[in-house]
């Protein structure tokens, strides 16, 4: 049993692997016991991330909230279908992918509802395009990090920020400040910052590729 365990909790460490592990493990622990696979799991995650993606588009504060919990559901999701494929090795190559295929699906989703919900709350259509611009930008950062294996020059190397040495995943900036910002019922703020930000974050990724590329 404990190598059980240990292999459930086995994978890259990160910070959200920190705040999510107690409540992610416990889920683990009682899915196991079922005949439910790592597969269904994500794709459950998928089906939540869509309603999720509702009610962000509806704008209401109210929805906002409950869309901000769904969020957070997704995240755990997305979180114990490796640990159930872990723990019952039920790994394979098509879950892998499916798994990453289903992180960019939650992505999509829950920009286009804060992006509807925005601008219906608005009434500005240029909120249309400031959540375009933020999608775009959560493409290019998404695209830059999955290249990145294929290259040498990435290799021990990573543009994710760490807080006492531990990565803070692309993943979890987006999908936990979405959530936050979701909370105070400033959506349209969120669109914003990734929108101005997000361009600057994947201009210095390239810039930092470019002189990694050199040496």
């Amino acid at each position: 049993m404990k190598k059980d365990y240990e292999r459930m909790r086995s994978g890259r460490e990160s910070l959200v692997t920190i705040i999510y592990r107690p409540l992610a493990e416990s889920i683990v622990k009682v899915l196991v016991k079922t005949r439910v696979t790592p597969n269904q799991i994500t794709t459950l995650g998928i089906f939540i991330s869509i309603i999720a993606g509702f009610l962000f588009a509806l704008g209401e504060w109210k929805y906002l909230i409950a869309g901000a919990v769904l969020t957070q559901v997704v995240l755990i999701s997305d979180m114990v279908d490796g640990k159930v494929a872990r723990y019952k090795k039920l790994g394979t190559a098509f879950g892998e992918w499916y798994d990453g295929i289903a992180n960019k699906i939650f992505k999509y989703i829950l920009f286009l509802g804060a992006t509807i919900g925005a601008y219906r709350v608005s009434g500005e259509p240029l909120m249309l395009i400031v959540g375009a611009v933020a999608t775009f930008n959560m493409t290019m950062i998404a695209f830059i990090i999955s290249m990145k294996p294929f290259f040498n020059f990435s290799k021990g190397h990573t543009d994710l920020p760490r807080i006492k040495g531990l990565e803070i995943p692309y993943g979890l900036l987006t999908l936990v400040g979405l959530s936050v910002f979701a909370l105070f019922n400033i959506m349209s703020l969120y669109l914003w910052f990734f929108a101005i930000f997000g361009t600057f974050g994947w201009i210095k990724q390239i810039h930092n590729n470019y002189k990694l590329g050199k040496k």
